[in-house]
């Protein structure tokens, strides 16, 4: 077994600015007394979601419960403005990858998958269609032969 020891904690950088202006429609619920569940999921992030999600569709009528530190996306999650992206990007470097053509290939196509999972679930909970409203980056490339040819024409 591997240990690692931990040696700083991630910066809370504050209120998220879509935070800042919304309006929440739900009070928030506090845990005020013992809670019976047959799932406990730790985190209201985006695994945390997703996981609880998961669940209500493979295990239907079991009872789960998702604890968090904070109220629903105030943590990483919340901070990330909203949008997703399906080209891989490294901003360390001067490039968008640090991979090569194949690593880049599969990163976007498992990022399409996750989009493609949000989609899913914003329509599964009726939000607007605006909440997943695709723009040039979530839409598929043409095959690298169409687009040199358009290129050259």
């Amino acid at each position: 077994m591997t240990t690692h020891r931990v040696k700083r904690l991630p910066v809370d950088t504050g209120r998220s600015g879509w935070e800042a202006i919304s309006r929440r429609s739900l009070p928030v619920r506090t845990l005020d007394a013992d809670e019976t569940a047959d799932w406990l999921i730790i985190g209201a992030g985006f695994a945390g979601l997703s996981a609880a999600r998961r669940l209500t569709r493979t295990r239907p009528g079991e009872r789960m419960v998702v604890l968090d530190a904070r109220e629903l996306a105030q943590g990483p999650a919340g901070r990330n403005s909203g949008f997703m992206i399906d080209v891989p990007h490294n901003l360390s470097g001067g490039e968008y990858t640090s991979g090569d053509a194949g690593g880049t290939m599969l990163e976007m196509a498992q990022n399409r998958v996750a989009i493609a999972f949000a989609k899913e679930a914003a329509a599964e909970y009726a939000m607007p269609r605006r909440a997943t409203a695709a723009t040039g980056s979530t839409r598929p490339s043409p095959p690298r032969s169409r687009r040199s040819a358009s290129r050259c024409a």
